[in-house]
């Protein structure tokens, strides 16, 4: 299974404005001042939005690719105003049917995400812990 989210963050970013103003469903929320995990307190507002869930390597990534051109906008705001946002890619892996074949972003795909401004990370995941 694959399955990327998008994170976005900033210190002086107006998470509900920001929201509203893009029609952003976001998955979770959170604001500057608000508790954190484990007590602490968030330094800065931001969000989690699931942009693809598949199983398919190629429709997974055209999936990301509609989702970038739906809210280029958005993007771009982001990049220009100097706030984090980043597309997290993972997959879970543990037994032989769960391995996926190899990710590869195209030429064009990355520099979507550059121009965008936006980073990528990627993680494999555990499909139990008793693997």
């Amino acid at each position: 299974m694959l399955d990327t989210i998008w994170h976005v963050s900033g210190t002086e970013l107006d998470i509900d404005k920001f929201v509203s103003q893009f029609k952003i469903d976001a998955d979770s929320i959170y604001r500057k001042g608000d508790k954190a995990r484990k007590g602490k307190i968030h330094d800065q507002s931001g969000l989690s939005v699931l942009v693809s869930e598949n199983l398919n390597v190629s429709e997974h990534l055209k999936e990301i690719e509609e989702f970038i051109h739906s809210y280029k906008s958005a993007f771009i705001l982001l990049k220009e105003r100097g706030y984090d946002s980043c597309f997290s890619m993972g997959c879970t892996v543990g037994t032989k049917d769960q391995f996926t074949k190899s990710v590869g972003l195209t030429a064009s795909q990355l520099g979507l995400l550059n121009e965008c401004g936006v980073s990528f990370e990627f993680s494999a995941y555990p499909a139990s812990d008793d693997e």
